[in-house]
């Protein structure tokens, strides 16, 4: 206890101790004498040498984490904040009856409006408007999506047992339930009678994934495996039934998609860090806020459809016969943006 007094006030903040400082000195040691060998970069423990900026071991990444789930945040607290603005909106335009008498989701001009403006929430009379079946579904990914950014950032800042636990744990219960809701929305399922016994199944799926990992030796190779599978089976649900139904977000969610997938691949180069900074998983970090923005994009687009739909039906079910008649497909418009 006395030698970790010794340590600035910030490493001992972010718990280190002077053996952990020894070993974190020990090691970039080993690093500039195996640079000067002309030895090409190593990985410790598996990770690379990262410097640590005042107490953090990976700064970008964590950095990152923060962003990431900041965009989460502010769209989780529009939706929240605008929840019953925007019928009453509607209504005063008119937007309600175009999207109706457009089709469904041929309406696509009403999607350029901007933020989620309260398109969420059942209407007055407790019904099934305003998209509110799924809307919950959307804020449930966000507080899920939220927590496992904190323990990214958490687990970058500081590599410990614990942290570590917590942050595959998060990434797991993020991929599996984004699974739930990809097969949820694409089903049209707004009971619990409907989606009840697949969430079991996903539950009882996780479950297992764990028991496997956590009593049995972690095996990181299979984790990753796991992972990629939920990832591809929710994108490959969620994009065909988009482009299937011609969903007013369907542009935003392939770009979405796009975009993740190009960036994921910066996780096979696993290049040593540039700066001692930025490596390949920092990169991918870097990325993924804007894909976040493309995915509340589609979200609203969503909304929107079903705000339009008066909650009656799902029209995003069903492949829509006839054209677009205007608007902009992607939910994108010319409105305001997350800051508006």
């Amino acid at each position: 206890e006395r030698q970790s007094q010794t340590l600035p006030w910030f490493l001992r903040v972010s718990g280190w101790t002077c053996e952990d400082d020894c070993g974190y000195r020990c090691m970039h040691s080993l690093e500039v004498a195996r640079t000067k060998a002309g030895f090409q970069p190593a990985k410790f423990g598996g990770k690379w040498s990262f410097v640590r900026v005042v107490g953090v071991q990976e700064f970008i990444s964590s950095t990152a984490s923060i962003a990431n789930g900041a965009v989460h945040a502010w769209y989780l607290q529009s939706m929240l904040r605008h929840r019953r603005s925007w019928m009453a909106k509607a209504a005063t335009s008119g937007r309600v009856g175009a999207m109706a008498a457009g089709g469904g989701c041929g309406g696509g001009s009403v999607v350029g409006g901007g933020v989620i403006n309260g398109v969420i929430s059942a209407g007055e009379g407790g019904g099934a408007g305003a998209g509110s079946p799924f809307a919950t579904l959307w804020m449930c990914i966000a507080w899920v999506s939220i927590n496992a950014w904190v323990w990214s950032c958490i687990f970058h800042a500081r590599d410990t047992s614990t942290t570590r636990t917590m942050d595959y744990a998060s990434a797991n219960v993020l991929f599996f339930f984004s699974l739930f809701a990809s097969v949820t929305r694409a089903a049209g399922w707004r009971s619990p009678r409907q989606w009840g016994p697949f969430a079991a199944l996903c539950v009882a799926a996780l479950l297992a994934h764990w028991a496997h990992m956590f009593l049995h030796g972690y095996n990181f190779s299979l984790n990753i495996l796991v992972c990629i599978a939920a990832f591809v089976a929710t994108w490959t649900t969620l994009l065909y039934w988009a482009v299937r139904s011609r969903h007013p977000g369907r542009r935003a969610l392939a770009l979405c998609c796009g975009t993740l997938c190009i960036a994921g691949t910066a996780e096979v180069w696993d290049f040593p860090p540039a700066w001692g900074l930025l490596d390949a998983h920092a990169l991918w970090h870097c990325v993924t806020p804007g894909c976040v923005w493309l995915w509340y994009r589609f979200v609203e687009a969503d909304c929107v459809m079903w705000g339009g739909a008066g909650g009656d039906a799902n029209p995003g079910d069903e492949p829509r016969r006839g054209g677009a008649q205007g608007g902009h497909a992607d939910g994108s418009g010319h409105g305001r943006g997350p800051s508006g």
